[in-house]
């Protein structure tokens, strides 16, 4: 069987949801077709991992993946009762049912509470991001980023790190400059996205400035590469225009 998705990502299979994003975004910076010039394996390897990556967000293909961490995984399969015992296993069905139906309302009440917290969380990010807050902003962009509480939407999640941003959250510059590099909820754009990181790295943030240095090493290996292409170039068409004299003369 082929690697899983977790050994792909190179994350435990108990790994939260936002262990799975962080883990993607390092395998982007990574592997990304704009950050490996003309490197045909690392876009291979991108895609590799953002198919592991769309699969583990979904929780029915997260579960296959699971199953297929442990190459010798089988279903579980329950053992038949002896004829003897089948009269006492009954029984204590019957015994124990109250006991589990009382375990599945507490179950539902606490998951019933849990969203109602939750719900409460969101309503007053979302007030305190409407009120100008800049922390809000960035944790509401957040959530449409990766659909945590609210419809995934990329670009109303631009729209609260701009938000943030202006008002100089180091944390917001970074995400929005990551969008504008990455062309998530807005249109490709590596100059405004240099630009936003370089603000969070002046700020002090640590992540935007790995991701510049990362791209920088690409922009010079990538120019290296377009020079040497070109005196490769100039000095074929100055061996033909070379050739094409001796013959002239001769």
């Amino acid at each position: 069987m082929s690697e899983s998705d977790y050994e792909i990502l190179g994350i435990d299979r108990n790994a939260t949801q936002d262990e799975i994003n962080r883990a993607f975004r390092r395998m982007a910076r990574k592997y990304h077709p704009d950050l490996n010039l003309g490197n045909a394996e690392a876009a291979k390897q991108f895609k590799i991992c953002k198919n592991a990556y769309d699969n583990l967000r979904d929780q029915k293909t997260r579960e296959q993946s699971w199953q297929g961490w442990d190459f010798d995984w089988q279903p579980e399969q329950k053992e038949k009762p002896k004829p003897k015992q089948k009269r006492k296993q009954k029984e204590r069905k019957r015994v124990c049912t109250p006991d589990k139906e009382k375990q599945q309302r507490v179950e539902k009440r606490t998951r019933k509470r849990e969203k109602e917290q939750s719900q409460v969380k969101l309503q007053a990010v979302v007030h305190a991001a409407t009120k100008g807050n800049a922390e809000a902003q960035h944790c509401l962009g957040w959530r449409y980023e990766e659909g945590k509480g609210v419809p995934e939407d990329k670009a109303e999640a631009v729209k609260w790190y701009r938000l943030a941003a202006e008002q100089g959250y180091d944390e917001a510059q970074n995400s929005l400059g990551r969008c504008y590099i990455f062309g998530e909820g807005v249109p490709q754009d590596k100059a405004t996205g240099i630009k936003w990181l370089r603000k969070a790295a002046k700020a002090g943030n640590e992540e935007a400035k790995e991701l510049l240095q990362e791209m920088s090493w690409t922009i010079s290996t990538g120019g290296w590469r377009n020079l040497i292409c070109g005196l490769t170039i100039a000095c074929i068409v100055l061996a033909m225009v070379l050739y094409w004299l001796r013959d002239a003369i001769l």
